[in-house]
């Protein structure tokens, strides 16, 4: 154990050069975080100190969780039928385990050390977040972006938008940990940006991270003075909470329209038609008055190499996506308002965008657009939340076929397509994917005793947390336990090792703490 003022080893400082690795690649390469867990690993290996390193994993009860969810992985191979992807998943998992195996088998205490890393962090956070700003208004480079989210140039946007709002609780631990203005000052200017870059990617998880850290910042605060200013804070925040959820559920408000009052004829003498019954609204205006096709469908074909009768990059009938996107505008959908868009217009109605008012960055346009896709719901292809409502619809299917032991390790892939076909889900072939849930996933591969025992594990690990009374712990744990609804985690490499490396840097034992 690295303790403060002790005698350090060769074999202490290759443990702690090889933790401040993992660190950065974490952040930004899987070679690195490979080669830093592969050292770490070897280290121990050399060292040979076993007797202390069982002492310290038999003391942690969320080690023993870990490992038991581990083990259930390889026992569930038993009723799989893929076994590449089994023992792919297996190997994506091993993260899990083995990353806090090494950080709690030989725990650094050393508050100096710990704070460190979490510098190491922050900082190639920093750093890998302005390259992506800048590379993405094309300081440097000659990259095209179709979508905001290849923003993130080192790995999945989703993932790095975890990271950024985990980088985000570091630096306010951090701030309360120093004394020294300068760094204060230099940790302020980092959170800011963090703030923007959360801001400006426009990523779900990212924005439910960030909420459910501002949440827990506000909530400890409130409980630091007073249990009612505590509860009072909960109520406040629920009320808060309610509120969004109203918003999201209200659909825009509509104009009244007379037909008789609609222009019959276009600039051109075409007829126009007001087929206001079967319409949606964009804006509050109905999509479908105010349009004359033929002439819509020229002009649109003149001005992009896209045709009127095709899909957009996102699988979406383009012409609905024209017809919306005119609507918002509140242009005529004729030859005169297409004329009238710009050539920003057409790319994005090309990329798929159905609101002009998606170029504006930012959360409550994200907002604006989680209330969009809930009252347009005929085409769930390319919008982020239909697309997991019909991964969600999918999981419980599957998990009432599977509900006591699951599909198996390797076969929910498999699964999910089986029962897409038996379903008719609307959504195209490459955008049938997995359920985008981790407890739906858990239960889906391993049934409701795998379902227990990952609630279990995160319940054990809560309580460590909570024991710690460290903010960062806490936070962590939050955020993970949120964006767990909205996405699969522990499926990709990075994922897995953002949850094992915090677990073990973060979920300290009493044993540990001495």
């Amino acid at each position: 154990m690295l303790k403060t003022g002790s005698r350090h080893s060769l074999h202490d400082y290759i443990h702690i050069v090889g933790i401040h690795a993992l660190a950065v690649g974490l952040v930004c390469s899987k070679a690195i975080l490979s080669l830093s867990l592969i050292l770490l690993v070897t280290n121990l290996v050399i060292e040979r100190n076993y007797r202390s390193y069982w002492s310290y994993l038999r003391s942690s009860q969320v080690f023993l969780w870990v490992s038991a969810f581990f083990i259930l992985h390889l026992i569930a191979l038993a009723w799989s039928v893929d076994f590449d992807y089994g023992f792919h998943d297996i190997r994506i998992k091993l993260s899990i385990l083995l990353i806090p195996a090494v950080l709690i088998a030989k725990p650094i205490v050393d508050g100096n050390i710990k704070t460190s890393i979490l510098w190491i962090f922050i900082s190639t956070l920093f750093v890998t977040s302005i390259i992506n700003v800048t590379a993405y208004f094309q300081f440097f480079g000659e990259r095209v972006y179709a979508d905001m989210r290849e923003l993130s140039l080192f790995g999945s946007h989703i993932r790095y938008a975890l990271l950024i709002v985990m980088g985000m609780a570091s630096t306010i631990y951090l701030f309360h940990e120093t004394s020294k203005k300068w760094l204060k000052s230099t940790l302020i200017f980092i959170l800011f940006w963090f703030l923007f870059y959360t801001y400006f990617s426009q990523v779900l998880s990212g924005l439910m991270a960030f909420g459910t850290l501002v949440i827990v910042l506000i909530i400890r605060q409130g409980f630091n003075y007073s249990r009612v200013l505590g509860f009072t804070v909960c109520f406040l925040v629920i009320s808060m909470l309610s509120g969004i959820v109203f918003f999201l559920s209200q659909p825009e408000k509509q104009e009244i329209i007379r037909v008789s009052r609609l222009p019959r004829t276009t600039a051109l003498g075409n007829a126009y038609t007001h087929n206001l019954d079967q319409s949606t609204f964009e804006g509050g205006r109905p999509v479908l008055a105010n349009l004359c096709e033929p002439e819509l469908r020229q002009a649109w074909n003149n001005r992009s190499e896209m045709p009127y009768d095709s899909l957009d990059q996102k699988g979406q009938v383009l012409r609905f996506v024209l017809m919306r996107y005119m609507t918002s505008l509140d242009l005529k959908k004729d030859a005169h308002g297409v004329a009238q868009l710009t050539s920003q217009d057409i790319q994005s109605i090309e990329q798929g965008i159905a609101h002009a008012d998606a170029h504006n960055k930012g959360i409550f346009e994200r907002l604006n657009e989680i209330r969009d896709q809930l009252h347009h719901t005929e085409n769930p292809n390319g919008y982020t939340l239909l697309q997991r409502l019909e991964y969600w619809k999918t999981a419980l299917y599957i998990i009432q076929e599977n509900w006591a032991i699951g599909v198996g390790t390797g076969d929910v892939q498999i699964a999910f397509n089986s029962a897409y076909n038996t379903l008719n889900s609307k959504l195209i072939p490459e955008n049938r994917l997995r359920a985008h849930n981790t407890y739906l996933t858990v239960w889906v591969s391993f049934g409701i005793v795998g379902l227990l025992l990952f609630l279990g594990m995160n319940i054990a690990i809560v309580r460590t947390a909570i024991r710690s009374q460290q903010m960062l712990s806490i936070a962590f744990i939050a955020i993970v336990l949120v964006t767990f609804f909205i996405e699969d985690t522990l499926e990709t490499q990075t994922g897995a090792s953002f949850y094992g490396f915090f677990i073990g840097f973060l979920i300290q034992q009493k044993k540990e703490a001495s």
